[in-house]
Parts: C-alpha cells; structure tokens; sequence
C-alpha cells in the first residue's frame, strides 16, 4: 500500500489536520514512469522530463500529482506545440496530453504521454520526485442497471529522478 501523508489547511484561524490515506496499489494494469533525458547538466541546460502512464484496465476519475511543477529549482517549459483539444493544468501549469492505443504482449493498452522542459536554476543534485496518479479501476462487472462496472480506488508512483546539476565552466561555455 501507498501512504497518502496528512494535509494541514487553516480555517478561520483554525488549523485542521487529516489523517494519513493508506491507498492500495495497483497491479500491472497501471504502470508510470518519469523519465530525464540527461542525469547531468548545467545551471540553465534545458532538460526533458517525459512522464508516460499506460494501462490496460477501464479507468475514471484520474488525478495527477506532479511535484516537480511546485519545486522552485527548475523553470518549467514546454516542448510541444499547444494544441486545440484538451490541455489540463496540474499545479497551474499547463501539459500537453498525447494518447495512443497500442497492442503490448497481445493486450489493448492506452498510453497517455507529456514532456516539459525542466531548466535548473541552481547547482548541486536535484531529486525529481515521483509523479502520482490516483484513479478508479473497474474490478468486476456491476449488478446495478445505472453502472456498468464495481471501481475501486488506486494510486501508482513513478519512480524518482537525480539530476546533477554543474555551474557553467569558465571557459569553452556550451
């Protein structure tokens, strides 16, 4: 299982604490992955961050947790041309979403895809934290004439990134 940590807010001048979530994790019907396309850069190097979510199973109700879009270390830009359909915000920044349907070892799977432009803006080793995706996933059929599938709740993690991040030389600057 997942631990969701608690969430503090303040109302009122009151401040309310929730409970720490114990999500159950998925199976192989859900994968995520975060991918870097360098682990070593310079101050200012742009580099690219794809994240891609495939899954074979019935789904609704996604949510994405990207931690990265909330970290003061990088510049977050985009590397694809926005387009007219849907462009969903995660953290006020806007992503590109790109779906296919592809055969994978025989099975129907959708793969859902989005890069950004990550611009360090300090030295030293940065973690790029795990993405998360919290979703309903159909379980079995329904009984019910209004539903067509029972759901139950799960979340993924991707894994975490490193990024050594150099100052630019003296000399011979990239």
């Amino acid at each position: 299982k997942m631990t969701l940590p608690p969430v503090t807010v303040v109302v009122e001048g009151k401040t309310y604490t929730t409970n720490a979530v114990e999500v159950p994790a998925s199976d192989d019907q859900i994968r995520l992955e975060l991918e870097l396309s360098e682990t070593k850069c310079y101050v200012g190097q742009p580099v690219l961050m794809s994240v891609t979510w495939t899954f074979t199973a019935r789904i609704q109700n996604p949510t994405m947790d990207v931690p990265v879009f909330k970290s003061d270390d990088f510049y977050i830009e985009d590397v694809t041309e926005a387009s007219a359909g849907n462009r969903p915000t995660i953290h006020n920044v806007p992503i590109t979403l790109v779906s296919d349907r592809q055969l994978v070892n025989g099975v129907e799977t959708t793969i859902v895809r989005f890069r950004k432009a990550l611009i360090p803006k300090r030295i030293g080793s940065i973690v790029v934290d795990p993405v998360t995706i919290s979703t309903n996933v159909a379980v079995a059929r329904s009984r019910s004439l209004l539903e067509a599938y029972q759901y139950k709740r799960v979340s993924v993690q991707s894994n975490p990134a490193e990024l050594e991040v150099a100052p630019m030389p003296e000399t011979n600057q990239p």
